[in-house]
């Protein structure tokens, strides 16, 4: 017997999906900018969008173990070793991890628009023409 539960529709995880590229995209592009920034800025509002971006990456990293801890209860559930509440209690994990992730990441983009207002310039890339600020 096999028990796949999906989360969300097909078509939420395929926006998702997209909206989860767009946020990597903003942070690469982001990244390239932030090192760029001169050091007479002052070093509060660079160390911020430095210190968030360090948090996207390390809950992007617990987001994905929390998919493959998912994916493990998930064979284990098939394979009849786990029980239905564990997989649940995967799939909860992994959804805190996911918001967990959107956070920071919505963090992140505060600290850039912080940024940003201190220099009284947008960065360049950082703020035109990614899709994930507009």
């Amino acid at each position: 017997m096999k028990c796949r539960i999906n989360m969300m529709p097909a078509e939420k995880r395929a926006q998702y999906q997209r909206n989860r590229f767009r946020a990597v995209e903003s942070v690469v592009v982001t990244r390239v900018s932030v090192r760029k920034i001169d050091a007479a800025l002052p070093a509060g509002s660079a160390r911020n969008v430095q210190t968030n971006q360090q948090r996207v990456e390390s809950s992007r990293s617990a987001r994905q173990l929390a998919e493959r801890q998912l994916e493990a209860e998930q064979r284990k559930f098939e394979a009849g070793t786990s029980t239905s509440f564990l997989v649940f209690q995967a799939q909860r994990d992994l959804s805190l991890a996911r918001n967990v992730e959107l956070q920071n990441i919505l963090n992140f983009h505060r600290s850039v628009i912080d940024l940003e207002t201190v220099q009284e310039a947008p960065l360049q890339g950082a703020a035109q023409g990614t899709a994930a600020t507009r």
